[in-house]
C-alpha cells in the first residue's frame, strides 16, 4: 500500500511540476513598457505606405495585462489615439473603433516569452458578422532594450496582404 501511495505521489508531482513548466514557458520574459517613436528610417514598409506604422506608442505592462495608447493616422492625416487594454493570457478585448468596425485582438507571449503575439481582427464598416482583415503583430526589443521591434503582417478579405517590420526607439 505505501508503494502504491509513493507511486502515486511521485506521478502527482511529476505531472505538477510539468505544469509548472508549461506556465513558465508562457511567461513573457521582456518589458515593452516606455513610450515610443517611429523611426521611418530604420523600418522596413515594402509596398504598404507609411501611415500603415503607428507613429508613437506608449506601453504599459503588468504582469496580466498590456496596455496600448497609440498614435495612428487615420482619414485626412490626422493623428487620433486608440487606447487598447488586453490580457496576456490570450482572452479576447473587442471593441468598435471610429470607422465603426468591430476589432478582437488577442495577445499572449511567444514559447520563449521574447515576443509578445497579438492577433487582430477587424470587421467590415456597420457589419460586425464580415470580416475585413486579419492581422498578426509581433513585439520584441533588440538587445539594448531601447529599440522596440513590431512584425505586422494583415491580409484583407481581398486577398490583399502586406508585412512591415517597424523600429521604435525609446524616448
Amino acid at each position: 500500500m505505501k508503494n502504491k501511495l509513493l507511486g502515486l505521489r511521485t506521478l502527482l508531482s511529476s505531472f505538477l511540476l510539468l505544469i509548472s513548466m508549461e506556465s513558465v514557458a508562457q511567461d513573457i520574459k521582456i518589458n515593452l513598457s516606455g513610450n515610443w517613436k517611429v523611426n521611418y528610417e530604420q523600418s522596413y514598409f515594402g509596398d504598404a505606405p507609411t501611415y500603415t506604422a503607428y507613429k508613437a506608442l506608449q506601453i504599459i505592462q503588468k504582469t496580466d495585462l498590456i496596455t496600448f495608447s497609440k498614435t495612428d493616422v487615420v482619414d485626412a492625416n490626422t493623428d487620433t489615439i486608440v487606447n487598447e487594454r488586453l490580457p496576456l493570457n490570450g482572452n479576447i478585448f473587442q471593441y468598435v473603433d471610429a470607422n465603426g468596425r468591430t476589432r478582437k485582438l488577442s495577445a499572449k507571449p511567444s514559447e520563449d516569452g521574447k515576443t509578445l503575439i497579438v492577433n487582430t481582427t477587424a470587421s467590415q464598416t456597420g457589419d460586425p458578422a464580415k470580416e475585413q482583415f486579419r492581422g498578426n503583430e509581433r513585439y520584441s526589443l533588440d538587445e539594448s532594450g531601447k529599440v522596440l521591434i513590431v512584425k505586422r503582417t494583415v491580409k484583407d478579405n481581398t486577398g490583399f496582404e502586406y508585412y512591415i517590420k517597424v523600429f521604435y526607439d525609446k524616448q
